[in-house]
This record gives structure tokens, C-alpha cells and sequence, in this order.
């Protein structure tokens, strides 16, 4: 329905390399530690998930995955100790460790929206706010593809270069929902070893749909969030 619009429309190369995609996304948040904000982002995730704001990624389905609005489930609180491990080694770990004591049940919508008390991460040998800020990736459990999204706390060595607004809360819903989107949208691509299957939806270029909107800011009632790209509208929305 969408591949002959991509290559007439798009001012960005989309392409659908046929790997899986969150249709409803069941959100559980995951809080490591004390984190801040956490019942604030609690209510984000419910706010945002059934919302108009998830509505312009339908234009990303395919006959397999027809994207629409999702849900916030019940957040899991967790003790994690953190080492120097890179983290998406350490997430794997983790998930695994909270689905086999039944405290997540992932099933085909679900995301791991895993929020952190630390600002020590690193992701590809680099400290995670020197870096990208924020990361989606993609764990293997009992065999299936889990989808998961990555925020530090945004203080101390996190406060700078994080977004572009004065409250930290703001830029974190920010990256939030730009790795929710992406989560979405590019479900397999952490377990992905070429741009070949598992990916999504990716431009090899410019990367993901949120990608090319980064900083592009809007708000869903009192909450920030990142637009992302839409092919028909050629624009941030």
C-alpha cells in the first residue's frame, strides 16, 4: 500500500527490509533503581500511548502488522545491579532474568520502556550521554524478538546535550517517546547483522523515522514528545 509512495514522496529513502513491527504497543515501563519522575512517567506512557499521537505511524503497516494506538501496562519495579558491561548486554540479562520469575510475560505488542536512577550506561563503548542520549534495541527471549528502550537519568553529566528543553522530565519524555517510536516501527533491528530481516522500517542514510526529527518537539495535552516522520505529508509530524 505504501511502497510505490516512498520512492515518488519521500524526501528520505524508507524502506521496509520485511522484519517485524508493534502493532498495539503494550508498554510496561521498567523503573532500575529509584528513578525519578516515575509515577509522572507512568502516566506519560498511558497518556501518549492512547492517543492521536501514535496515529500517523498506520502509514508504516503492512498486511502482516497494522499499527495502531496501544496501552500502558503496570510498571516493574527492579533491583538490577550495574557493571561496566555494554548495556544492551546487560538488558538482555536483565529481561531474561525478569521473564523467566514470571515478573514480565512479553508477548507480540510488548515494549520495555526501561528507565534508569544511573547516568553510568555505556552503549557502544561510549558513556550513553555522550553519545545518543538514549537507545532502542532488541532482546531474545525463549526464542521471540522483545523490543525494549533505554533512558538514563537525566542529571549531572546527563543535564547537557540531552535535548533541548530546560526541564529534564521534558527530555526525557522527549527521547522516550522518540525510542518508543522507533521500538514500534523497527522491532527487530537490535538482533539484526546486516540491513537485511529483522529490520523495519529504515532509511540506510538517515536511520529511523524518528531519526530525522530529532529535536522536533511537540506536546500531547501536558506531556513532550518527538514528532517523527511521515512519507505522505513528506514532514515531521
Amino acid at each position: 500500500m505504501l511502497f510505490g509512495l516512498l520512492s515518488a514522496v519521500s524526501a528520505y529513502n524508507f524502506t521496509y527490509f520485511g522484519g517485524p513491527l508493534v502493532a498495539n504497543a503494550e508498554v510496561t515501563p521498567i523503573f532500575v533503581g529509584n528513578v525519578k519522575y516515575k509515577y509522572k512517567l507512568e502516566e506519560f506512557y498511558h497518556r501518549i500511548l492512547d492517543s492521536n499521537y501514535l496515529d500517523g505511524l498506520s502509514e508504516y503497516s503492512t498486511p502482516q502488522y497494522q499499527i495502531g494506538r496501544g496501552r500502558a501496562k503496570r510498571a516493574v519495579h527492579v533491583n538490577f545491579t550495574i557493571d561496566h558491561r555494554e548495556i544492551n548486554t546487560m538488558m538482555q540479562d536483565m529481561l531474561s532474568m525478569l521473564a523467566e520469575t514470571k515478573k514480565i510475560k512479553p508477548n507480540d505488542n510488548s515494549v520495555y520502556a526501561i528507565h534508569f536512577a544511573t547516568t553510568s550506561l555505556t552503549a557502544d563503548g561510549k558513556p550513553l550521554c555522550d553519545n545518543s542520549c538514549s537507545v532502542h534495541n532488541t532482546a531474545k527471549i525463549n526464542g521471540s524478538l522483545v523490543p525494549y528502550t533505554v533512558i538514563p537519568d537525566f542529571s549531572g553529566e546527563c543535564a547537557q546535550g540531552c535535548g533541548n528543553h530546560t526541564k529534564p522530565f521534558d527530555n526525557i519524555c522527549s527521547l522516550a517517546s522518540h525510542e518508543l517510536v522507533e521500538s514500534i516501527t523497527d522491532k527487530g533491528y537490535g538482533q539484526a547483522t546486516s540491513f537485511a530481516f529483522p529490520v523495519g522500517w529504515y532509511d540506510l542514510q538517515n536511520g529511523e523515522v524518528a531519526d530525522v526529527c530529532q529535536g522536533n518537539d511537540t506536546n500531547i495535552g501536558k506531556f513532550t514528545v518527538q514528532r517523527y516522520y511521515s512519507v505522505k505529508k513528506n514532514q515531521c509530524v
